[in-house]
């Protein structure tokens, strides 16, 4: 899962973050891990010009991996299997 720093919705402040339905915001405060927002429009805090709150976004959406292997098995025959990973 992938973060992304983001910003509040108004503009010289980060008090006010409307978060989209499918990401969680982490907030930290000076760079130290505060709370966790849920989706909707969330107060996080007082902001002084938009450097004491910050925000990372993550994502609550099913990432799915599909990669190819190739094995050996015991008896010189190679297999090709497709897996699918989720995260």
């Amino acid at each position: 899962m992938a973060q992304r720093q983001e910003s509040g919705c108004l503009p010289c402040t980060n008090c006010f973050v409307t978060v989209p339905q499918d990401k969680y915001y982490a907030v930290e405060n000076f760079g130290k891990f505060d709370h966790m927002l849920n989706p909707g429009l969330s107060f996080a805090g007082f902001d002084l010009c938009g450097c004491c709150v910050s925000f990372r976004s993550i994502t609550s959406r099913v990432d799915q991996l599909v990669v190819d292997v190739h094995t050996k098995t015991k008896d010189n025959v190679f297999v090709t299997a497709k897996v699918a990973v989720q995260q």
